[in-house]
C-alpha cells in the first residue's frame, strides 16, 4: 500500500500523500487487501505522523519483516486531503503504457478482483477468492524467487503465463543482474526507499530517523500513587541479541533533588535505588528484527518528597570485576525533570465510556491534572471507529480545582470532565498559566485508570537511599529546559524517535552539542557548519570582515549605504523569481545571471556579487552563499539569529522576473509577494523587515532621490530608509509618528512612494504591530527565514546546521616537515563569551600508536604532549557574536614515528583543583586519523597565480607534492582539483580536472614516506580544492578536500605552533578502537558532481526493478 503512483514529475504533484485513501474505488486499486490495510492503519496517526508517514513506514516494515532490506526512514509526509490523480499501471496495458505511467517479489494476483487473469477455482465458493502467488516460495519472503523461477520457466507468476495474452506485462530486461541475491536486495533498497520518498512539491522530509541506544523509555514523569508522589521511568537499551543482557538488580536509577539545601546534589548526596528483576525485553518492530537488535527494559518507580522533588536522573551499571560502575547520563549531563509544576494524574483519569457516533466515538472522559488557568488539549488524527481519514479533534478544556478528590502532598488537584468526538488513539497537552507564563506537559497517552498504559513497566516501590555524588554539581533543570526534547516520542508508535538534541554541561563547557556527533562527519555538514560559525572557506579566507559593525562602505564620491544592506537586498531579488504556482525560482543563484534587468539595477548587486565570488564550493553553492550572507548581515547588524540550511541548487540560466519596482500599484505589488509565498500582511512585515537596512541611490533612481551637493560633489547619494545603519525598528516608528525620511514613503514622486502604499494597505494595524521591537525581531526572523529557504520544487534543504561545541579544527591532519612525520591539529571549542578562557598549559593533546605492540593502547600506554600559551579566541561569524559565543583554539604540533604513526587522538582539560581531568573525546569514541597512507606535503606544495584578461578565470602554475607510505606499491597517485569560485569568470563556472603524480626521487627525502608530485596548469577561481587518492592492490585510498597551499605548513599561521615534547603516560580504559579499513574498491567511483540526486527519472531498466521488488498483492 506504498501509495506513490500518483506522482508527476511535470508538476511534482501526488507522491506518497496518504490520497490513497481517498481513491480504493478506483479500478486501478481493486481488490480487498487495500480495503484491509486501509483498516489495519486507520489508529495509528496521530500529531507527529502522518497517514502518509504510516504508508510509508508500514511499507517499509514490511519488507523488513519478510527479509528484505531495511530502508531508512524520515518521516515529515504531508497528508492530502483529496483524491490524487489516476496513475497505477493495469495488467492489461501494454509496456509503452507501463514505462510511461510507472509500477512484484511478495503477494499475487486475486482470482476475485482480476477473473480475466486467473480462473476462479470451482472448489471455492463464489463470493470468496484465491491468490494466484507472483512465485512460489512457501515462507513468502522478500527474496528474488520472483526472478529465478522467471529465468528457468518454472514461474507460476499469473502476469508471465497467464490465459490471457494482454495481461503478461513482464519482460526479460535486467531480470538476469537480479537473480543475485545481493543485487536484487541492493537494488531494491535504492528504489523502494526512492519510492517511498516521493512526496509532492514543497514537502520537505526528515533526515533518516536513528535508533537512540540508550534514552529514558517514553512512559517517564512524576505520577500519584494513593496520594504519594512518585517518579516513574525505564530505561530503554537498544542492544545486539547476541550481547548478553544485564540482570535488572546490577542497575540502580539515581537522582538529584530539585529544591533544598542538597538542590542539584550540591550537598554532596544523591538519591539511589536498587533495580529489581522486573526487568524485561520489549518486543521490537521489523527494524530492529532485521538488524538483529532488541529493547531491553529497566522499570524503576521511586517515591518523591514534594518538598525535595527530583531535578535531573541517571542509571548505574555495577560491574562484575568491581570496578568503577558504568554510567548512562546523557553524556555526562544527566536527564532532566524538565518541569514539576503540572503533571497528569493517570491513576485517577479514565474513559468513562464510548458510544459509537456518525463520525467517530463519542468518548467521555474524567481527566485530573495538577498545578491564572489549568487547560488541556486534546488532539485526535486517527480515522478509525468510521470516520473519514484526515478528519482531526483538536479541542480545548479548562480544568478546575477539586477538593472533593483526595488530598495530594505539595499539590492542589483539578480535573475536567469532558466530552469530545474523537478516533481511538487521543492524546493531551496539560499546560498551566501562572505569573504570565505558560508550563507544558505535552503528548500525554489515555488512561484508563492505571499508573501507565502498559503494566509491564510497572514495578513496586524501591528503597530510596542516600549515596555519596562525586563530580560537578549538575545544572538546574529549569535552566536546561531545551535538553529535555528526549521524551518527546515523535515517531513512538513504530520504535523509533528522531535523533534528539543533548547539553554537554561540566566546568568548562555550556554549549548544545549534537547527539551522537563525531567527527570526522559528513563532509557537507562539516563545511557549512565552518562556513556559516567560522566564517571562512577550506582554505580559510573569510567572507564576513568586510560587513563591519554595520558601518557605511567607505566608498570616495559616494554617499554610502552599507554592506550589510546590499547583501540582503541580494538575498530578496535572488528570491523573487519564486513562482509559487510551479514551484520555480526562489534562491537558486540565478540573480548572477540577472543584473542587467531593470529590477535588479544598481552597483550595490555587483558589488555583492564580486564579494561573493570567491565562496563558493563543493558543498557550499552560490545559493547557499547568497542564503547564508544575507542571514549574516541581519546578525551583523543586530537582527534576529536565522537557522540557516544547506542543500540549495544553483540554477544555469535567468529566472523569471519578479521584484516589485517602486512605480508599481499595490495590486501588482500584492500579487506578486502572492506569487513568492507571502500573503498581504507578510508583504507589509518583509517589505519593513528589508527597508531596516539601506536605502535608495540617486544614481539608480533619479526619479526618487536627487543628488544633492555640498562641500564637494557626490558620484551617487544613497538616501537612507531610516536614520539607523541597525536592525532596528526605526524604520517603522519614525513612519509611523510621521518622522520618517524614506524615500519609498515621502520621495518627490507621488508614484514611486511604494512603501506608503504598502505600509498603509491595512490602516497600519500590521505596523503598529511591529513597533514593538520584540515582535519586530520575531516577525522579521521567521519572515527571512522563509525568504531564504524558498527553493525550486525537488531540492531538499539540510537540517538546520547546528555549531559543534568540540571538535578538531578543520586543519588537522599528518605533515612532513624537513623528512620528519607531525601531526597538526587544533581542539576548536565554541563556547559563551562570558565562560572563563581555559589557559593553553592546562590542555593537553593524547594519542594512540596506530601500529606495533602498543597499537590502540593496548599495552596500557598513550601519547602526551602538555598545550601552551598559543591557545587563543576566534571571534568567528556574526551568527557567533550575535549569539554571544567564540570559539577557543587550542593549538598542537607534535612529531611521530612513522614505524608507530597514530590512530585515535583526544584532549584532556586539567581542572583547578585535583579531580580528573575533563576528556574531549568524540563521545568516548575518540578522533579517529582516518588513514596515513597519503600524506598532503604543503610545505612543497605552491600555487603562482597570473591573470589574463583572454581567458575566463585566473590560470594558476600550481606543483604538487604528495607523500605515499613506504611499504605501498601504488598503481596510480592522483589528484582531482575542483574550483566553483568564480572570480574573474562567469559565476557557476567550474574547474574540475584529474592529474596524475608520479614518484620523484629529486625531493628531499622524507622518513617513512616516498613522494610524489606533479606540476600542471589551469584555470581557475581562488577557492581550489583537492582530493588526492592512492591506488594499489586494487584499493583507493583518498585525502579529500584539501586546501591550497602556498609552501606553508596550514594556511592560517595563527593555528602552527612548535612541536611540543611527547611523553608516554598510562592510559586507562578499554584499548581505543582500531581504525577501520578506510579504502573502497577502485571500481567505486569519485563524487565529482555539484548537483544533487533527482527524483523521477523512470526507464525501462527502473521499472523492471521495481516491478520484480514491489510490495503489494497487486496493483
Amino acid at each position: 500500500m506504498a501509495k506513490n503512483a500518483t506522482f508527476s514529475i511535470t508538476d511534482q504533484t501526488g507522491g506518497v500523500d496518504g490520497s490513497i485513501h481517498f481513491e480504493l474505488d478506483r479500478a486501478e486499486n481493486i481488490g480487498d487487501g487495500l480495503i484491509k490495510t486501509h483498516t489495519e492503519y486507520s489508529g495509528q496517526g496521530s500529531k507527529y505522523i502522518s497517514n502518509a508517514d504510516v504508508i510509508a513506514i508500514g511499507a517499509a516494515y514490511s519488507a523488513a519483516n519478510c527479509g528484505g532490506p531495511l530502508i531508512p526512514i524520515r518521516g515529515g509526509r504531508v497528508d492530502a486531503k483529496e483524491a490524487g490523480k489516476p496513475g497505477v499501471p493495469e495488467p492489461e496495458q501494454d509496456l509503452p503504457t507501463h514505462i510511461e505511467k510507472f509500477r512484484h517479489t511478495l503477494g499475487g494476483v486475486e482470482s476475485k478482483d482480476f477473473p480475466t487473469i486467473v480462473d476462479h477455482p470451482s472448489s471455492i465458493p463464489n463470493g470468496e477468492s484465491i491468490s494466484f502467488s507472483f512465485d512460489n516460495t512457501v515462507t513468502l519472503a522478500f527474496d528474488a524467487t520472483v526472478v529465478s523461477q522467471y529465468l528457468d520457466n518454472t514461474t507460476p507468476n499469473p502476469l508471465v503465463v497467464t490465459k490471457n495474452v494482454t495481461m503478461r506485462s513482464d519482460g526479460n530486461v535486467t531480470m538476469k543482474a537480479l537473480s543475485d541475491p545481493t543485487v536484487f536486495l541492493e537494488r531494491c533498497a535504492i528504489l523502494l526507499e526512492r519510492m517511498i520518498n516521493t512526496v509532492p512539491a514543497g514537502v520537505q522530509l526528515t533526515e533518516p530517523i536513528q535508533l537512540i541506544k540508550e534514552k529514558p523509555h517514553f512512559y517517564t514523569g512524576l505520577v500519584v500513587v494513593n496520594g504519594t508522589l512518585t517518579f516513574a521511568t525505564s530505561l530503554r537499551l537498544a542492544r545486539s541479541i547476541s550481547k548478553p543482557s544485564i540482570p535488572g538488580s546490577r542497575v540502580s536509577l539515581h537522582w538529584c533533588d530539585g529544591y533544598g539545601d542538597n538542590a542539584n546534589c550540591q550537598a554532596g548526596f544523591s538519591n539511589r535505588i536498587k533495580g529489581s528483576p522486573g526487568a524485561f525485553t520489549l518486543p521490537s518492530s521489523p527494524y530492529m528484527v532485521g538488524a538483529q537488535r532488541e529493547f531491553r527494559i529497566y522499570p524503576f518507580h521511586a517515591p518523591i518528597d514534594p518538598s525535595r522533588s527530583a531535578s535531573r536522573f541517571w542509571w548505574e551499571f555495577e560491574q562484575d570485576d568491581n570496578a568503577a560502575p558504568i554510567k548512562v547520563d546523557n553524556n555526562g549531563a544527566q536527564y532532566p525533570l524538565a518541569q514539576d509544576k503540572i503533571f497528569y494524574v493517570t491513576a485517577m483519569s479514565r474513559i468513562i465510556n464510548t458510544n459509537n457516533a456518525p463520525n467517530g466515538i463519542q468518548t467521555k472522559a474524567f481527566m485530573v491534572a495538577a498545578p491564572t488557568r489549568v487547560y488541556l488539549n486534546l488532539f485526535d488524527y486517527t480515522y478509525e471507529t468510521g470516520r473519514l481519514p484526515g478528519t482531526v479533534t483538536d479541542v480545548t478544556f479548562d480544568l478546575e480545582r477539586n477538593s472533593t478528590l483526595p488530598s495530594m502532598p505539595g499539590y492542589t488537584l483539578y480535573s475536567a470532565l469532558i466530552e469530545a468526538v474523537t478516533g481511538a488513539g487521543p492524546t493531551f497537552d496539560f499546560h498551566v498559566d501562572a505569573d504570565g507564563k505558560t508550563v507544558s506537559l505535552p503528548f500525554q497517552s489515555r488512561s484508563l485508570g492505571s499508573v501507565h498504559p502498559v503494566e509491564h513497566f510497572i514495578v513496586d516501590f524501591g528503597t530510596v537511599e542516600k549515596v555519596p555524588y562525586a563530580g560537578a554539581t549538575p545544572t538546574s533543570a529549569a535552566v536546561m529546559v531545551t535538553a529535555s526534547v528526549w521524551h518527546l516520542p515523535l515517531l513512538f508508535a513504530w520504535g523509533f524517535i528522531l535523533v534528539n538534541r543533548l547539553f554537554l554541561s561540566s566546568l568548562f563547557f555550556s554549549t548544545p552539542c549534537i547527539d551522537a556527533y563525531e567527527w570526522p562527519g559528513d563532509l557537507r555538514y562539516e563545511t557549512l557548519e565552518r562556513f556559516i560559525y567560522e566564517g571562512v572557506r577550506p582554505d580559510g579566507i573569510g567572507m564576513f570582515g568586510i560587513l563591519g559593525n554595520c558601518t557605511l562602505i567607505p566608498r570616495a564620491n559616494i554617499q554610502s549605504t552599507t554592506t550589510a544592506a546590499t547583501w540582503l537586498r541580494m538575498a530578496y531579488h535572488d528570491s523573487a523569481t519564486f513562482n509559487i504556482t510551479d514551484q520555480t525560482g526562489g534562491i537558486d543563484g540565478s540573480i548572477h545571471f540577472e543584473l542587467d534587468r531593470p529590477e535588479n539595477i544598481g552597483d550595490g548587486l555587483k558589488r555583492t556579487q564580486e564579494e561573493y565570488s570567491g565562496h563558493g564550493t563543493k558543498y557550499v553553492s552560490n545559493a547557499d552563499v547568497i542564503a547564508i550572507g544575507a542571514a549574516g548581515a541581519v546578525a551583523n547588524c543586530g537582527g534576529p539569529l536565522i537557522p540557516i540550511r544547506g542543500g540549495r541548487v544553483d540554477g544555469k540560466v535567468a529566472g523569471n522576473p519578479g521584484v516589485p519596482e517602486p512605480h508599481q500599484d499595490l495590486q501588482t505589488h500584492i500579487e506578486k509577494f502572492r506569487l513568492q509565498g507571502f500573503n498581504a500582511t507578510e508583504m507589509i512585515e518583509l517589505v519593513a523587515c528589508g527597508h531596516t537596512l539601506g536605502g535608495v541611490e540617486s544614481k539608480d533612481f533619479p526619479d526618487i532621490v536627487d543628488l544633492r551637493t555640498g562641500s564637494f560633489d557626490f558620484d551617487t547619494v544613497s538616501a537612507p530608509f531610516d536614520n539607523t545603519t541597525a536592525f532596528d525598528t526605526a524604520v517603522v516608528s519614525q513612519y509611523l509618528d510621521g518622522r520618517t525620511q524614506n524615500p519609498l514613503v515621502v520621495g518627490k514622486n507621488v508614484t514611486t512612494q511604494s512603501d506608503l502604499r504598502i505600509f498603509n494597505s491595512d490602516g497600519n494595524v500590521t505596523m503598529r504591530a511591529l513597533a514593538d521591537p520584540s515582535n519586530f525581531q520575531k516577525r522579521c526572523g521567521i519572515l527571512l527565514e522563509k525568504m531564504i529557504n524558498t527553493v525550486p520544487a525537488g531540492v531538499k534543504l539540510t537540517e538546520p546546521i547546528d555549531v559543534i561545541s568540540a571538535k578538531p579544527h578543520f586543519f588537522t591532519g599528518l605533515h612532513l616537515v624537513d623528512n620528519a612525520l607531525t601531526f597538526a591539529t587544533s581542539l576548536r571549542l565554541a563556547q559563551p563569551q562570558t565562560d572563563p578562557f581555559v589557559d593553553g598549559s592546562r590542555v593537553s593533546l593524547h594519542w594512540c600508536d596506530r601500529y606495533g605492540d602498543d597499537a590502540n593502547c593496548q599495552s596500557g600506554f598513550s601519547n602526551r604532549i602538555k598545550g601552551t600559551s598559543a591557545a587563543f579566541r576566534m571571534a568567528g561569524s556574526p551568527f557567533m557574536v550575535r549569539s554571544e559565543k567564540d570559539f577557543r583554539i587550542y593549538p598542537f604540533h607534535a612529531p611521530i614515528d612513522p614505524a608507530r604513526s597514530i590512530s585515535r587522538f583526544w584532549w584532556e582539560i586539567e581542572q583547578p583543583s585535583s579531580a580528573e581531568s575533563i576528556k574531549v573525546d568524540n563521545e568516548g569514541t575518540k578522533y579517529p586519523l582516518v588513514q596515513d597512507q597519503l600524506v598532503y606535503v604543503t610545505k612543497l606544495s605552491h600555487v603562482n597565480n597570473d591573470v589574463f584578461t583572454n581567458v575566463t578565470g585566473i590560470i594558476g602554475s600550481f606543483s604538487m607534492v604528495v607523500g605515499v607510505r613506504d611499504g605501498i606499491e601504488p598503481s596510480k597517485v592522483y589528484l582531482d582539483i575542483f574550483d566553483y569560485a568564480y572570480t574573474g569568470r562567469t559565476p557557476g563556472s567550474v574547474t574540475n580536472a584529474s592529474f596524475d603524480l608520479v614518484h620523484n626521487s629529486s625531493l628531499p627525502a622524507a622518513s617513512g614516506y616516498r613522494l610524489y608530485s606533479v606540476a600542471f596548469d589551469i584555470v581557475h577561481g581562488t577557492g581550489a580544492t583537492f582530493d588526492f587518492h592512492v591506488e594499489a592492490n586494487g584499493k583507493r585510498t583518498s585525502l579529500t578536500l584539501q586546501p591550497i597551499s602556498f609552501g606553508s605548513l596550514i594556511p592560517n599561521e595563527q593555528f602552527v605552533v612548535d612541536l611540543g615534547n611527547v611523553e608516554r603516560v598510562s592510559y586507562t580504559g578499554p584499548p581505543a578502537a582500531a581504525i577501520p579499513p578506510q579504502d573502497q574498491p577502485i571500481s567505486s567511483g569519485v563524487i565529482r558532481s555539484l548537483e544533487y540526486p533527482y527524483f523521477g527519472i523512470t526507464t525501462p531498466f527502473l521499472l523492471v526493478l521495481l516491478t520484480s521488488a514491489f510490495l503489494a498483492q497487486i496493483l
